[in-house]
Order: C-alpha cells, then structure tokens, then sequence
C-alpha cells in the first residue's frame, strides 16, 4: 500500500495474467554495472530493536514455518519516512505448481477515513514460472536490481540469478522470493484508489522459511522509495498444512 497520493492521471488497471517468459537478465551486462554503481544502501537485515524483539535469539519456530498453506497470518508493520504503520497479512489461497498464491493484507491508521484498511493481493513466487525481472507495473531492470539488493538472500546468489539459465527453486531453498500486487480493497472491488492512499504499486518480498520473517519493500515510480514492510508468522492450529514437494 503506497502511503501517498499519485497523480490524478496515473493508470491503475491490472489483471491476473499469464505468468511471463524468464527473461536473460545477462543481456543487460551495461546496466547491471549502471544499477551496481547507483546502489548505495546496506542489504537488508533485522536488529531487535527495530522489530521489537528482546535481546535475546527468538525460539526457533517448528518445522511447519517452512511452509505457505492457507490461514497462514503474519503481523508486523510498515514504515513510511518517520512513521509505522500496523500490518497484518492472511494467506488464503496457495497453488505451488504454478507458483501463485493470494491473501488479505490489512493495515491500520494509513488515513483517518479508513483507520483499517483491507486489501486483496496474489503474488508471483520466483521459480520456474517467474524470474527476478518484473517486467511490468512500471518497474525496470535497473528498479529490480536496486531492490532486490536489499535482501541480504539475494546478494548471496546474485550471480547465478542473473544468469539466463537460473531457476531459483524454492521448494528447497530456505528463502522464498516473491512480487505481492494489491489488486482491490475488501470489500470493494470496485474500489481501486482512495484519498490519501493507492496501491498502484508492489511489493519485493523475502521470505525466510526458517524463522518465519518476511522482509518486503514497496515500489512505485512516483511514492517514497523502499518503503520497508516487516512481518513475522503467526502460529495458528487451527489450519491444516501443505508441505512443498
């Protein structure tokens, strides 16, 4: 949710559509070095006290963190310039076989119409299906550079990333990455754009299957940028679980 107003003319339409084709990132060589030399931030990483943690190492979650399955809730805020923002985000849909799922994300006090705000978003998991090129939503090659670098996960693997012939297989990785698009409020679908606050925009997500984080940043050509979303799984007994095969 970008936590801005974008100009009156700018075009909100979007629609679920076919999954794009891997693009060769390697053709890119002269602007991968332009996107290098212009990144000036640190990879992203978590302190306690900015999550609100004690000092000491959180307990482990059980092994069923390593998945994404349906109910899955996860609590945690974003931040925009000095201020902090309440999230909280429920899966509702997984399909692993084609590296799609959907949820809710609320998040609260953004504007004193809607003190509780309810999206609905579907995500592009990073895998056989979707490079880490977005190629869309106004994004770039030099954008997409920028941001994933921000994830400590990706700059371990950055160089077999950008080859060609990289799939980033999630199943058995500890890192899931993924693209979430907000698509409409709940429960107006109708609905795209409000006062003081749109969604015209996207969010670069990692997530980390051992501790149950999800470190996100928001991107939209024309609100602040890297917008942070942090977020950590919630237990919850009441749902079942689908394991990753």
């Amino acid at each position: 949710m970008m936590l801005q107003q974008p100009a009156d003319n700018e075009d909100y339409t979007s629609s679920r559509g076919l999954p794009d084709r891997p693009h060769d990132l390697t053709s890119d060589r002269g602007k991968l070095e332009m996107a290098r030399q212009s990144q000036d931030a640190q990879p992203l990483s978590w302190s306690n006290d900015e999550v609100g943690l004690s000092q000491s190492p959180p307990s482990p979650f059980p092994k069923r963190s390593s998945m994404l399955y349906p109910g899955t809730k996860f609590t945690g805020y974003q931040t925009s310039g000095d201020k902090r923002y309440t999230v909280e985000v429920r899966i509702k849909e997984v399909d692993l076989s084609t590296s799609y799922l959907c949820g809710d994300l609320v998040i609260h006090g953004l504007t004193p119409q809607y003190p509780e705000l309810r999206t609905y978003f579907d995500a592009e998991i990073i895998g056989d299906r979707h490079d880490f090129r977005t190629g869309k939503w106004n994004s770039s090659f030099e954008v997409d550079l920028a941001h994933w670098r921000r994830f400590e996960a990706f700059t371990k693997i950055e160089k077999d990333a950008l080859s060609k012939d990289y799939v980033h297989d999630f199943a058995k990785s500890d890192t899931i990455f993924m693209r979430w698009k907000e698509r409409f409020i709940v429960p107006v679908q109708k609905a795209d754009r409000l006062k003081g606050a749109s969604f015209a925009g996207f969010y670069y997500i990692c997530f980390n299957r051992r501790t149950g984080r999800i470190d996100g940043l928001y991107y939209h050509k024309q609100s602040e940028m890297y917008q942070r979303l942090y977020l950590t799984l919630q237990e919850d007994r009441k749902f079942g679980s689908c394991d990753f095969r």
